[in-house]
């Protein structure tokens, strides 16, 4: 094991950014319009009011594809870990 310095610790250091670090948001590429291609809350606020009784009684379908969906899934992983738990 070879020992490090403290000038050479300093060194490396030194050449780290600090915590109160940043940037503005032109410096970091692509950022601003990944934030522009972002929805906007009167987008969600439109989709949400455009909500109306005859589209609401998809949801509990879609509760019950969801939770099948996530009840298969987790079935299948507890079987794998139970498969390599006892297979050895």
């Amino acid at each position: 094991m070879n020992p490090i310095s403290v000038s050479s610790l300093n060194t490396s250091l030194g050449g780290k950014a600090d915590a109160g670090h940043n940037h503005v948001i032109a410096d970091v590429t692509g950022l601003q319009a990944g934030l522009d291609a972002k929805a906007t809350v009167t987008y969600v606020n439109t989709q949400l009011s455009s909500l109306n009784a005859s589209n609401v009684t998809t949801l509990p379908t879609l509760h019950t594809i969801f939770f099948t969906t996530m009840y298969t899934a987790f079935n299948n992983l507890i079987f794998r870990l139970s498969k390599r738990l006892y297979s050895g």
